[in-house]
């Protein structure tokens, strides 16, 4: 079942990745962005020693033994997600990620039912599409213990394009009720998409076992199984975010970029093809960007103001189950303050202390980045006329919404005389 450009850019897409919509990213690029995705979104490097050599042995880790916690030990969400959770028990909405509509949230949904059934005495599965022209059947063989937050479910799996279980699969699956080893065979709908999600992890985590690991299987038929392993997948986290949207070309192909719109001064194009092409996504805001004067700023974390400081930042993009209870030294950002935005305006709210301190708050809307500008960085007077528009046209003097664009790893610019409307956020 490969892929086509449009599958790779959907389940991209599924992960919160944002490409142009008319990227020139060759599909082996698409592919191996997509990989490190899911890699990112397993936390990979937390259990995996070198995700490139086959170096992973399950048995060197203890047997998971702790019955019925294995579904809350794979659960994996953020403060976003969790927040809409909240919003929609308010509001009287039964289910705010309904299944079917977005591949990624339904891979998470399926290993954590998983999880589910194997608590419940069930390791057989079988995942078919709708329209029954795939399927993938897959046993727990065991589980193990990374930590105990973190199962390793050391899983079997044979992925068959056809209407019905090949004549192998079937004596397999007779072979197993007949020996008791598969004590219930459960159905699991599943997308064609989300198959496609379900197969890359599983081929992607089965080269990264050594060769020697070799758990007992039930006999012969599942000799053409390939052996891997699922570990817990969450959403990715603000740096990855920052890492996989980041576009520095073409805001509509993602190429190289030589010119901007001659209007706004904000969006860049690779030439007129595109910018014709993007105008009427764009003619909105570059009303709003239209002769704007911008502001050159340099900002810091508080990692970076203060070195060996203790504690802990969360945003919407904070895994609960990882940083549940972590109060630690915060790790130094030699690399930049993550981008989520790319070269594309993006709105801030612009926040002055109310004790009348020299430090200037900024974020963005999703919280991906919360970080202080200082009169003493950056180019001079920037930080004054900044400022001054926050105490003559914000709310009490003390916050502002404006527009900007991140132009380097601590710098972004921020338009002072064309703001937009004022954000309930």
């Amino acid at each position: 079942m490969d892929a086509t450009r449009n599958d790779l850019l959907n389940l991209l897409l599924s992960l919160d990745i944002k490409l142009p919509p008319k990227t020139k990213l060759p599909d082996t690029e698409l592919e191996k962005r997509l990989s490190k995705a899911l890699d990112a979104a397993q936390c990979l490097s937390r259990v995996v020693p070198s995700a490139s050599a086959p170096e992973f042995d399950p048995s060197k880790h203890p047997r998971w033994n702790r019955p019925k916690q294995t579904a809350e030990a794979v659960r994996r969400h953020n403060l976003g997600e969790a927040s809409k959770v909240y919003d929609s028990k308010m509001r009287g909405v039964k289910d705010p990620f309904p299944l079917f509509e977005n591949p990624f949230m339904d891979l998470r949904q399926s290993i954590m039912h998983l999880a589910i059934n194997w608590d419940e005495g069930r390791d057989t599965f079988v995942f078919k599409d709708q329209t029954d022209v795939s399927n993938i059947i897959l046993r727990i063989l065991e589980i193990r213990e990374f930590d105990a937050k973190t199962p390793i479910l050391v899983v079997i799996f044979r992925h068959e394009l056809t209407s019905a279980p090949s004549p192998e699969s079937l004596q397999w699956l007779q072979n197993s009720v007949e020996k008791g080893t598969a004590r219930s065979i459960i159905s699991v709908q599943a997308t064609l998409l989300e198959q496609q999600l379900l197969l890359r992890l599983l081929k992607q985590n089965s080269v990264r076992l050594v060769s020697s690991y070799n758990p007992s299987r039930l006999d012969s038929t599942e000799e053409p199984f390939t052996l891997s392993f699922l570990i817990p997948v969450g959403p990715l986290g603000e740096s990855e975010m920052g890492s996989f949207n980041k576009n520095d070309g073409c805001s509509v192909c993602g190429e190289v970029a030589k010119s901007k719109c001659a209007r706004c001064v904000a969006i860049r194009y690779c030439g007129p093809v595109c910018q014709k092409e993007d105008w009427k996504a764009h003619r909105s805001t570059c009303k709003s960007l239209a002769g704007g004067t911008w502001r050159p700023l340099t900002f810091t974390s508080a990692s970076q103001r203060v070195p060996g400081m203790s504690g802990s930042f969360l945003n919407r993009y904070t895994d609960i189950a990882l940083e549940k209870g972590k109060f630690q030294k915060l790790k130094q950002e030699e690399d930049g303050v993550p981008n989520v935005h790319g070269g594309a305006p993006f709105i801030v709210k612009v926040q002055l202390s109310c004790r009348g301190g020299p430090d200037m708050l900024i974020y963005d809307r999703q919280r991906s980045f919360r970080v202080t500008a200082l009169p003493g960085l950056g180019e001079r007077g920037a930080f004054t006329d900044v400022a001054k528009v926050v105490r003559e046209k914000g709310y009490q003097g003390l916050k502002v919404f404006c527009w900007a664009i991140r132009t380097g790893d601590s710098t972004l610019d921020v338009c002072i005389d064309q703001l937009p409307e004022w954000q309930n956020w």
